[in-house]
């Protein structure tokens, strides 16, 4: 089953595979359309206005992201690995969901693989 089938087949990879779109876009508008999809409790730990500087800082640091494989997946949680469009570093985006529909974001994590 390749990255793109797998991610299809959960709540998060849904969600994720729309917040990449958004991601490698470096459209600050799509950004921004994504943060209505953010958890009240992710919330509460950074505003709105850091989640959209984090996600544009990630796509100015690695040009947008390619999946490469999905290391972990639930129907609530996901762990990616991805390579950078810029260096072909290696990321890991680890996203977690609520269950309850829309099913939004309560964790996203994305680290630089083997730092």
């Amino acid at each position: 089953m390749d990255v793109k089938e797998t991610l299809s087949k959960t709540k998060v990879g849904r969600r994720f595979v729309g917040f990449m779109r958004a991601l490698n876009s470096g459209d600050p508008a799509m950004l921004q359309a994504q943060l209505q999809y953010i958890a009240d409790q992710a919330l509460e730990a950074h505003s709105p206005q850091i989640w959209g500087a984090q996600l544009q800082y990630i796509h100015a640091i690695t040009g947008g992201l390619k999946a490469i494989q999905v290391v972990a997946s639930d129907e609530y949680q996901v762990v990616v690995l991805m390579q950078a469009h810029k260096d072909n570093r290696l990321h890991l985006i680890e996203m977690i969901v609520e269950e309850e529909y829309p099913h939004k974001v309560v964790q996203f994590i994305q680290r630089v693989a083997g730092e």
